[in-house]
């Protein structure tokens, strides 16, 4: 059973607790800092879990969605988040890694194709057909790897394919036509690409959110999930009226869980009572 809290000032901030129990513990793991009427914050533990709205620039900045794109291309270069870098939740190299140290069988070839597929998703552009299939793909190596393998090493590649489905539900529940480019975490101007680096810190969710649909409101979803790959938190950050080829800078901070093992972003259409709800079964 779950228990859902709506601000009396404010419709639009919402939370939700995946754990009944937790509420009774809110007030001890809130963070002082405060959540806008733009942000909704889910949480297994408490809806406190420490997150403050950033600024978002002018929406009539002029900008179009293509001068998004080049000055992405450009960024590429810089400390900032790229679009080509390979997503938290699907850098399963370490388990990869580990799978080579366990297996009591020999499992190189499939190792070595599941590499190289991740090497070609972070080569490629962001198509979402494109690496669909890319992801389609690794999933394959990974059932065919675990015909051979048992044990630890076993439940290292299950892990890596509730990691993979996870991917496929959250792309499922993306806008096809809102964006969040150059979308992560940064820690003192850099990247995060490890949720369990910072645990506990507070750190900073980062995206452009381009629109190339029709005018709608959209929003960042941020979600972190713990070692058995169920959320542990989600933050979903909203913007109004995104014009078309609008684009809006996001900004959002955000305490890490210290169960946090790794997380996902994706961009959804706020318009979508899903975007906004943070439901779940």
């Amino acid at each position: 059973m779950s228990h859902r809290y709506t601000g009396d000032d404010d419709d639009d901030e919402e939370s939700e607790v995946f754990d009944q129990d937790a509420s009774r513990r809110s007030d001890d793991r809130r963070s002082g800092e405060d959540v806008d009427s733009d942000t909704t914050v889910t949480s297994r533990e408490a809806s406190g879990a420490g997150t403050e709205a950033g600024s978002s620039p002018d929406p009539d900045d002029g900008s179009t969605a293509d001068e998004v794109a080049a000055a992405e291309t450009d960024a590429d270069e810089t400390d900032g988040p790229a679009d080509r870098e390979l997503p938290p939740i699907l850098d399963v190299r370490d388990a990869l890694d580990r799978i080579e140290r366990e297996a009591d069988a020999d499992v190189s070839e499939q190792l070595d194709r599941a590499r190289s597929l991740l090497a070609e998703y972070e080569d490629r552009d962001d198509v979402s057909t494109s690496r669909a299939s890319l992801v389609d793909d690794i999933d394959g190596v990974v059932v065919s790897m675990r015909e051979r393998l048992s044990g630890d090493a076993d439940r290292l590649a299950e892990g890596i394919e509730n990691r993979l489905q996870i991917y496929r539900d959250s792309r499922n529940d993306a806008s096809e036509t809102v964006h969040a480019s150059g979308a992560g975490l940064t820690d003192n101007g850099g990247n995060v690409e490890s949720a369990k680096a910072v645990r506990g810190e507070a750190v900073t969710l980062e995206a452009t959110l381009v629109n190339q649909g029709e005018p709608r409101d959209g929003a960042v979803r941020l979600t972190f999930y713990d070692e058995s790959d169920a959320p542990v938190l989600r933050v979903e950050r909203r913007e109004t009226d995104l014009r078309p080829d609008d684009n809006r800078q996001v900004s959002q901070r955000v305490v890490v869980p210290e169960e946090a093992e790794y997380f996902d972003v994706a961009a959804l259409d706020a318009t979508d009572s899903a975007a906004t709800t943070g439901e779940r079964a």
